[in-house]
């Protein structure tokens, strides 16, 4: 009796042998048996719930996921890139991010080294992919950072864990490989001459010296980087703000979930500096023609218009405006750490993470000193 009442908690749902099977019928079309353990990996009937709602999906999307089989590397890989895109689960960077590193470095899509490409291994079955191949991978990156590795690592392991529970392998070769330690970026005491408060200062009047042959951008690009400087925020969902994230009445922004990096709401305020420009638009995006990838290139053209002192060959990365802002606030300005890192939206550790909660009132007057130090 215990057995069909299992059986029957999921429609179409079933388990036997240790298999779990599913019959479903979706937009009209009924569709024939399918172990989803053999196919994915599932071993409970819950997961194999979870599994048909996403498949449902990609029906939805004019996909059919039964009618290819994957084979290679690539194959899977590029079937995860399409379905954490499609679900949410990464944003637009990550998706470019995990692509280009996957053509560049395990693929042979974008190599043009010929010793590099000679071991390429997105064109191999998964049961052929042998640890030997995976440390020869990495020692053709051994130049490059920690964190380079461990991104090859990220790519890799999730897609190996879930042949071996397909039971296609029989040990996941990543999980060999060691644990790359990602070296920690020099503080910017090692590479500016001048003081975080004096640097935020110089970048404050630098910011609006900036010019460039497109006008539309100017100003877009000049509010874009005040409102970096002043919230501390990261650039990558600044550049995803909109219109109705923006409450003009209150001066205060709320990113939602689906463009922070912890899928977690912020709720910031904005300095008056920005209320004119944000009044000015309409609706979307707030600076709809700036891109991701020449926000490096603007942000060191700011860095020389601001005549800023820097350490021979050094230099200063817009992150390092999440560095001025902690440590003005907590320096010059006297706020309390760990408000300070609350201001940055970092996630906290242990007990604090449970039950510590600064909202918009105990931010706001944290970013009004930090404001009025830098503006001087």
């Amino acid at each position: 009796m215990a057995v069909n009442q299992k059986k029957n908690t999921y429609k179409g749902i079933s388990t036997k042998n240790g298999q779990i099977y599913v019959r479903f019928k979706y937009l009209s079309r009924p569709y024939p048996v399918k172990n989803f353990t053999k196919l994915y990996g599932c071993t409970t009937e819950k997961t194999a719930n979870d599994k048909l709602k996403e498949i449902k999906v990609l029906i939805s999307q004019g996909q059919d996921p039964f009618t290819t089989k994957c084979e290679t590397l690539d194959d899977y890989f590029y079937e995860r890139l399409e379905l954490n895109k499609n679900n949410g689960t990464w944003s637009d960077h990550t998706y470019k991010q995990y692509k280009y590193f996957y053509e560049s470095i395990i693929s042979n899509k974008q190599i043009h080294d010929k010793k590099q490409r000679a071991l390429s291994i997105g064109w191999k079955k998964l049961n052929k992919i042998t640890y030997e191949d995976l440390t020869n991978l990495i020692k053709s990156i051994d130049h490059t950072k920690g964190s380079f590795k461990s991104t090859l690592k990220r790519i890799l392991k999730p897609i190996f864990e879930e042949a071996v529970k397909r039971k296609e392998i029989f040990e996941n070769p990543v999980s060999l490989l060691p644990v790359y330690v990602v070296e920690k970026k020099p503080k910017v005491s090692t590479r500016a001459i001048e003081a975080n408060l004096t640097i935020a200062r110089k970048l404050y009047i630098g910011i609006m010296k900036y010019k460039t042959r497109e006008r539309i951008q100017i100003e877009q690009t000049q509010m874009f980087f005040l409102l970096l400087l002043m919230t501390g925020h990261r650039y990558g969902e600044l550049l995803k703000l909109e219109k109705k994230d923006i409450y003009m009445n209150e001066k205060k922004i709320i990113s939602p979930s689906s463009i922070t990096k912890t899928r977690e709401e912020y709720i910031f305020p904005f300095p008056k500096e920005l209320y004119k420009y944000f009044d000015s638009i309409e609706s979307g995006l707030v600076f709809p023609n700036l891109k991701h990838g020449s926000m490096w290139r603007t942000f060191q053209r700011i860095i020389e218009l601001s005549d800023i002192q820097l350490y021979r060959d050094k230099k200063i990365s817009i992150h390092d405006t999440r560095s001025f802002l902690l440590n003005i606030m907590i320096k010059d300005c006297k706020v309390d750490g760990i408000l300070a890192d609350a201001c940055l939206e970092h996630k906290q550790g242990g007990v604090l993470d449970h039950y510590l909660d600064f909202d918009f009132k105990d931010k706001k007057p944290a970013f009004k000193k930090y404001w009025k130090l830098i503006r001087n």
